[in-house]
């Protein structure tokens, strides 16, 4: 209730400094970056206030484990045997669960030996600071098709991982998740590991180094093999610079054209996520 009364609060100056920032962007020179147009400064300043809010309201997306408007491309993917989960994996509280996964451009049809080794999939962590996207279209469908395209994988699964934003998402969810995701391709849909890209964008990255460091500490003792390669997309590595009161990314050259937002950074690295890469 206090956080909500504060953003009201804020809200005048808030939205007075968004506004004067707007108005700097009509002018080429008052744009963040020179050659951008008008309608780009203004999105990217539109997003950042977008994200700010989020931020303040310490709010994220909700996950649902329906089809939605991906129907049949759209799989539950259930967790392995507990075994499977040591060491930072294996926590009191937070426990593996049940996750969704959007496929691109379909699900594979795994009916014959032959099939599989004509299939290559990218196991695609979407970004979001740990705190905001799912995996599926409205997300990451473009990104998905992209990959398609331009990478040379015949499929792409993008897993729904835990978010830091709501209740029982806090590290290791979103590591666990990916474990269960990753297993289910190479136990349940039995595709060589040698035929596996894992790949990630900003937090996304972060998930993939946890992943494979995961795979490096344990994989022999669990008979876990490591992917054919991995995909970092400007990923999150330093997640524990948000947390360092010393450090203000403000004052980055790059801060003023990043949508990225101080606060949303913090809240998501504020719940312990991707620290044991570091």
């Amino acid at each position: 209730m206090a956080s909500k009364l504060y953003v009201l609060a804020s809200t005048p100056l808030i939205l007075l400094n968004y506004f004067f920032d707007i108005i700097c962007c009509l002018p080429p020179w008052g744009r963040p970056v020179r050659g951008w147009n008008v309608n780009q400064a203004i999105r990217v300043r539109t997003v950042r206030l977008i994200l700010l809010y989020w931020s303040l309201l310490q709010a994220g997306d909700r996950l649902r484990l329906k089809p939605g408007r991906e129907r049949n491309r759209f799989e539950v993917i259930r967790p392995k045997s507990s075994k499977s989960y040591k060491g930072p994996l294996h926590d009191a509280v937070i426990q593996p669960e049940t996750i969704g996964a959007t496929w691109t451009p379909a699900r594979p049809s795994m009916s014959a030996a032959e099939t599989r080794q004509k299939v290559a999939v990218a196991l695609h962590f979407h970004g979001g600071a740990f705190v905001i996207g799912d995996g599926r279209d409205n997300d990451a469908g473009y990104l998905a098709q992209t990959l398609v395209r331009h990478m040379g994988c015949t499929h792409v699964c993008a897993p729904q991982y835990r978010l830091s934003s709501h209740k029982g998402g806090h590290f290791p969810a979103a590591l666990q998740d990916a474990l269960t995701a990753y297993l289910h391709l190479i136990v349940e849909l039995e595709i060589p590991a040698s035929q596996i890209i894992v790949s990630g964008d900003s937090a996304g990255g972060n998930i993939v180094l946890g992943l494979l460091r995961y795979i490096s500490e344990y994989g022999r003792e669990l008979n876990i093999p490591a992917p054919a390669s991995a995909a970092l997309w400007s990923p999150w590595t330093d997640v524990s610079a948000a947390l360092d009161v010393t450090l203000d990314i403000r004052l980055s050259p790059n801060y003023v054209s990043d949508y990225l937002s101080a606060e949303f950074c913090s809240l998501g690295s504020s719940h312990g996520h991707g620290l044991w890469v570091n």
